[in-house]
């Protein structure tokens, strides 16, 4: 998805994230990080944000073996290194 705002074109690139094993009750809380460039080789993190929804399944409870990452940047074809921790039982 391209957006452009200000003159900049944004893009959203969506991921979604399999779990490699499932919950068997429920995904209690799920986080995201979007990992900076390494220190020796510092770059700007303006312009670029992530987003985390834990999906449902198709009877629309909060889905046990998976969820979606939204990152928008204005860089096209930009490749994320993101970093997830998830808890449920």
């Amino acid at each position: 998805n391209a957006e452009v705002i200000g003159g900049v074109t944004y893009y959203t690139h969506y991921y979604r994230v399999p779990f490699h094993v499932p919950y068997s009750t429920s995904q209690v809380i799920t986080l995201a990080s979007l990992a900076s460039a390494p220190f020796t080789n510092q770059s700007g993190m303006a312009g670029k944000s992530l987003s985390i929804h834990r999906d449902n399944d198709s009877s629309g409870n909060v889905a046990k073996d998976k969820f979606s990452i939204a990152i928008t940047t204005n860089q096209l074809g930009y490749v994320p290194v993101i970093h997830w921790f998830s808890e449920g039982f």
